[in-house]
């Protein structure tokens, strides 16, 4: 309980005017969303959950959950396609840097996957496909193994959880950022495999870099019992190149658990993945998905 309060009681961001410059510029980006759009709240025993929809109420629906120190705006490359064929949710994740609530709360427990079954209740919704991405993706996976039923496929982009995360990257990154804004933007490119990131998103990832407390600890790794409880479609693309996590104990721990799984691991590619919409998107449209 005293873990609990702790985390509960954090200040998320590192002033308060940081807070109101992160929240401005989300807005902004959000203003310019690809295709038309929805936004409200869901409330939940955790707070306020911020959801953004777009797409046709009438199709079937997608809840993208995005990764740790991020927001929905990610997304904003990818739900434009999506939405042609689905109706896309996108979910602020409560303690992260977008428009939910801003209290964090231990991994190790049921909060999580308690709070996402209030938002897709909430949503009213009885059957959701799950794309998740990092942080999005451990928490993705830990709802659909324990609400298997409620879950129509699941799409995992470089999920945490499968394989261990790297120490590496925290030992590499620490020094960097005590170059400032360099050495921030060093740890981005790293990030996306050392290829080419648009300036706005350099200059946005930096930005909640500059203001966002990120969550330190590690997050839970599934145990092999878990992971057999994944039986509906999945697909799993994870980076060759990834910094933050093993891609290739990922794609052992997936083929020898999930042998009906699709696991793909992309060459050269980073922890965050680029180009990977269309392969989604196929996912999503086929009927009956299986294992190439």
């Amino acid at each position: 309980m005293g873990e609990v309060n702790r985390m509960n009681n954090q200040t998320i961001y590192k002033s308060e005017a940081g807070r109101t410059e992160v929240r401005a510029t989300y807005d902004a980006l959000l203003a310019k969303w690809p295709v038309p759009s929805t936004q409200f709240t869901v409330a939940t025993r955790l707070g306020d959950t911020f959801v953004l929809q777009c797409g046709n109420y009438g199709r079937s629906p997608v809840l993208l959950l995005h990764g740790s120190s991020s927001n929905s705006a990610m997304w904003a490359a990818y739900a434009g396609e999506w939405s042609k064929t689905h109706c896309v949710y996108c979910i602020d994740i409560p303690g992260e840097p977008g428009k939910s609530a801003e209290k964090q709360y231990p991994l190790n427990g049921d909060s999580y996957v308690n709070w996402l079954d209030e938002v897709i209740c909430g949503l009213g919704l009885a059957t959701v496909a799950l794309v998740g991405i990092s942080l999005g993706g451990w928490m993705s996976a830990a709802y659909a193994i324990r609400h298997s039923q409620r879950v129509s496929k699941l799409v995992l982009l470089s999920p945490s959880g499968i394989g261990k995360q790297k120490a590496s990257f925290m030992l590499k990154a620490i020094p960097l950022l005590l170059l400032g804004e360099k050495g921030k933007e060093k740890i981005a490119r790293s990030l996306y495999g050392n290829k080419s990131i648009s300036k706005e998103s350099m200059q946005y990832i930096t930005f909640i870099s500059k203001h966002f407390k990120p969550r330190t600890g590690k997050i839970p790794l599934f145990s092999d019992e878990q992971l057999r409880q994944l039986t509906m479609p999945l697909l799993c693309i994870a980076g060759e190149r990834d910094v933050m996590l093993n891609s290739a104990q990922t794609a052992e721990r997936v083929h020898a658990l999930l042998p009906n799984a699709d696991m793909r691991v992309i060459s050269g590619a980073g922890h965050v993945l680029v180009n990977v919409a269309n392969d989604v998107a196929v996912f999503l449209n086929d009927a009956a998905p299986c294992k190439k």
